[in-house]
């Protein structure tokens, strides 16, 4: 009977870590994606810095807080495949706002909003288009196996990736 049940707790366990794996690089994964998408678009004189210091800061602000609803929580450290990348977001509220305030919206949301003043909420299309192009930037590879959380740089290794943004669906 006690061999049985720790059997379940152990199943239980896995399928958890796997879950919070999954996140962690997903994660990182959308946060990196806005993060390089953004920062082009201030280059090219389509978005201006300020407007994008703030969707990308409700974006992450919003991670990290589904990040602590995961069991373990999830140190918004482990988020960032690496220390050059967790330099450039250190300087966001998010770090500091995510334990004492629920976000308004969703990643996908703001997400949104920063394409359509980007694209011009007219042009439906072009809105369309560039957030297709952002989703298959953001598939992780969902194969299961390989390295822990450390292993967050969310790439996907061309065995058959598959889209799991888990930050999109989380629940709130």
């Amino acid at each position: 009977m006690d061999f049985q049940r720790n059997l379940k707790q152990q199943k239980t366990m896995e399928v958890m870590n796997d879950d919070r794996r999954r996140f962690v690089r997903s994660a990182g994964k959308f946060i990196m994606v806005v993060y390089t998408y953004g920062r082009q678009e201030v280059q090219k004189g389509r978005l201006n810095k300020q407007d994008f210091r703030s969707y990308l800061n409700e974006i992450v602000h919003c991670i990290f807080f589904l990040g602590q609803l995961q069991q373990p929580s999830v140190d918004p450290e482990r988020m960032f495949p690496n220390q050059r990348a967790l330099s450039a977001m250190r300087s966001l509220t998010a770090f500091t706002m995510f334990r004492s305030r629920t976000p308004k919206r969703m990643p996908g949301s703001v997400l949104l909003q920063m394409v359509e003043q980007i694209e011009g909420s007219h042009s439906k299309q072009e809105i369309l288009k560039t957030l297709a192009l952002l989703a298959t930037n953001m598939l992780v590879n969902d194969a299961g196996g390989g390295g822990g959380e450390d292993d967050s740089d969310g790439g996907d290794d061309g065995s058959g990736g598959v889209a799991v943004l888990n930050v999109l669906r989380a629940p709130l």
